[in-house]
């Protein structure tokens, strides 16, 4: 009991003793922390900074001011660093960062909001040697740099949900080895790290907003691969706006070319795995925009559209999805409208587009442009040199006018379709092969004022009306004289000369037909309108010429050197089909039938024909 009073008098005071050592400490570092935020201070420690730098880099260092506040607040103002040669490295006219102070004392940098305003870095590499290698010399010491393992450090940097903001922040790397330019001009920019892992390379953007910036990388040289994996990245960015903003990127394969006024996407994911980079999109919108993409290996066509030479401007569009991976690209179009350097407005398109090396394929497409509208699916392939030779087409409907084809077929342009611009034209069906060797299936076609042709078969030589063959089984062919003066006249033949040519009011056939221009066999039977010359006129209501013949025409594109040799099997004409003879003397009969061989050309025609006349009741 004589000890238990000086024991605890003790306890007492050493509790007190380490009471007043803790609140001294507290105390000291308090006024240490609130020193370090004297302008006095700061500025010395500022020279202090500035000195050291430039004695351990022997090249030019600025520093403008140093700045702390507390509890976590630290800025960086006027920085200048420059290279050995005199050249700006980085310039940085405003740093602040504010981090969790406290964090400090578990050994990790805890930051909370970063700001750079009016920065520049500029980034130069030749021959494997980089204009900041001086830097890391400088700190490594002259011993032989020992390998670390930086993950196995006690520090840990905490960049989850951290604000970073940018304001006229300029960056360019150059690498001449492969000629290669990385260069971002940044008027604002905002994001939130919603979650960072150094280690694995992923990074989560939440809530990123661009503003006026010019971002372009251009590789001008491939480079051949060392063998060694790339380090892989992966960027995951939710809720994305950029507005007033290009981007350019230019490989040897390719350039793609964007002009962005305002753009809205719900993720953008960016992963790079050995090399190759793969991008996913979800949700992407964009108003009054510009995209230019052109192959390298594509030859332009202008004029015509092209997939490997696109320049789209006015753009709008609603992508619900879009993909680039391992050379294929892929979008869900929900609404596109645009006009292309080649002539065609698109009002509006719906279709689910995949882009392969081999070639391109629209699904479910409904489309408006200029005057024309479709709805189909359309299949396109290349051959080995990288061109177009082969489509598989399933049109459920496709209606315009021809002059809205000139600029969606291929080189050369077709002078007929130029002829035809403003005629109205309807088709659907299946089309397989390519324009010089076309398969058709189920055909049905409507042009002009009276035009219809149902058939199935192939045609040969599309482009070339002059060597343009077929191999075809007509269901329902008809026309009238007005269409067919239009049709000819698309060749080359004056419409004069044709109207004075005996032309029928309309003609109703089916049959089969082969062979080309130069030499078509035909095996028909139908019904022609009666035959007129001179100004066109609405066809006559009286009962038309029917017929049945099989043959051959030679020169079907020319009618002044139209031959023909056909077998007649049959041949009713009512005396109303003849009218356009105008005969003064004479009557023909009511109904003249015939049957035999018709030889030769309109001029001189050899005939071998059997009549039989009737008029009333007498042959």
């Amino acid at each position: 009991m004589e000890n238990t009073r000086p024991t605890a008098t003790w306890w007492r005071k050493a509790l007190r003793f380490a009471a007043y050592s803790i609140f001294a400490i507290f105390l000291l570092a308090m006024l240490a922390i609130y020193a370090l935020t004297l302008p006095a201070v700061q500025q010395r420690l500022t020279r202090k900074a500035e000195t050291f730098l430039r004695e351990k880099l022997g090249t030019r260092v600025a520093v403008g001011a140093i700045r702390l506040r507390f509890p976590g607040h630290l800025s960086l103002e006027n920085f200048l660093l420059e290279d050995q040669q005199g050249d700006t490295l980085a310039r940085v006219g405003s740093l602040v960062v504010s981090m969790d102070m406290w964090k400090l004392m578990d050994q990790s940098i805890e930051l909370n909001k970063i700001t750079l305003e009016d920065a520049s870095v500029y980034l130069h590499q030749k021959d494997s040697t980089y204009n900041f290698d001086f830097i890391t010399k400088a700190f490594a010491g002259t011993a032989a740099p020992t390998p670390t393992d930086t993950t196995a450090s006690a520090w840990k940097l905490q960049l989850d949900l951290t604000v970073l903001q940018l304001k006229k922040v300029y960056f360019r790397f150059v690498d001449e080895s492969s000629e290669t330019t990385i260069q971002a001009n940044i008027g604002t920019a905002e994001t939130t790290i919603a979650k960072a892992d150094l280690k694995i390379r992923t990074i989560v953007l939440d809530g990123f907003n661009l503003a006026d910036a010019d971002i372009r990388y251009v590789q001008k040289k491939a480079v051949p691969s060392d063998g060694k994996p790339a380090a892989g990245f992966d960027l995951l960015l939710k809720k994305g706006d950029i507005s007033r903003s290009h981007l350019l990127y230019a490989v040897p394969e390719m350039t793609v070319e964007t002009n962005l006024e305002k753009t809205t996407l719900g993720t953008l994911q960016l992963q790079s795995v050995n090399g190759a980079l793969a991008i996913r999109t979800k949700d992407l919108q964009l108003e009054n925009s510009a995209l230019a993409y052109l192959d390298s290996e594509t030859t332009p066509t202008p004029g015509h559209l092209n997939a490997g030479d696109l320049d789209l401007t006015r753009l709008y569009a609603h992508i619900p999805e879009f993909s680039y991976q391992n050379d294929t690209l892929f979008l869900q179009a929900q609404s596109l409208s645009g006009a292309d350097k080649s002539g065609l407005l698109l009002h509006a398109l719906r279709t689910t587009a995949r882009v392969t090396p081999s070639g391109i394929a629209l699904q479910k497409t409904l489309a408006r442009l200029n005057q024309t509208t479709l709805d189909g699916d359309v299949s396109l392939f290349k051959n080995k040199s990288g061109a177009f030779d082969r489509m598989q087409v399933q049109l459920r409907q496709l209606k315009g006018v021809f002059g809205d084809l000139i600029p969606l077929l291929p080189p050369p342009a077709i002078p007929a379709l130029s002829q035809l611009r403003d005629l109205p034209y309807e088709v659907s069906g299946k089309l397989s092969g390519w324009l010089e060797n076309l398969q058709t299936q189920n055909i049905r076609f409507q042009a002009g004022s009276a035009t219809i042709a149902h058939f199935n078969g192939s045609i040969q030589q599309l482009t070339d009306f002059e060597k343009l063959g077929m191999n075809l089984n007509i269901s329902r062919l008809e026309t009238n004289r007005a269409d067919l003066v239009r049709w000819m006249s698309a060749t080359g033949t004056p419409k004069d000369s044709l109207l004075a040519q005996p032309l029928p009011a309309f003609l109703s056939t089916s049959g089969e037909v082969s062979g080309t221009m130069a030499l078509l066999r035909l095996s028909l039977r139908g019904a022609l309108g009666a035959l007129q010359t001179g100004p066109l006129s609405p066809p006559l209501g009286d009962p038309p010429l029917l017929f049945e013949l099989a043959g051959t025409l030679a020169n079907a594109n020319n009618p002044d050197s139209l031959s023909m040799d056909l077998q007649v099997n049959r041949l009713d004409a009512p005396n109303q089909f003849f009218a356009f003879l105008g005969l003064k003397e004479g009557q023909l009969p009511d109904l003249l039938q015939s049957t035999g061989t018709l030889k030769g050309t309109l001029a001189s025609l050899q005939v071998d024909l059997a009549f039989k006349a009737q008029r009333g009741s007498t042959n």
